[in-house]
């Protein structure tokens, strides 16, 4: 079964405005050298979103991808629980 999703007339301005978030969640990001080889990533507020690369900026590229691909989902799903970052809020409340 396949299921299609309605695209919003106005999914260019959403997609931009996930884009300046997700911009936003990852300037609060903390980068961390592995004990092996390689950076974590994460941010505090956005359980579960992280990203593991051999350098911290890959780290930080890669979790930027994470959170857009994320808030993409969640948007179209119609949910309220997404985080603000960079007084950028997605929410529909």
């Amino acid at each position: 079964m396949v299921i299609a999703r309605q695209v919003p007339d106005d999914a260019g301005l959403q997609a931009a405005r996930i884009e300046r978030w997700a911009t936003a969640a990852v300037n609060e990001a903390e980068v961390k050298p592995l004990d092996e080889e390689g950076y974590f990533a994460i941010v505090s507020g956005a359980r579960g979103a992280w990203a593991c690369e051999p350098t911290a900026d890959e780290a930080v590229s890669v979790l930027k991808e994470v959170f857009v691909d994320w808030a993409t989902l969640k948007v179209a799903d119609g949910d309220d629980d997404i985080p603000s970052f960079g007084g950028i809020s997605l929410g529909i409340r």
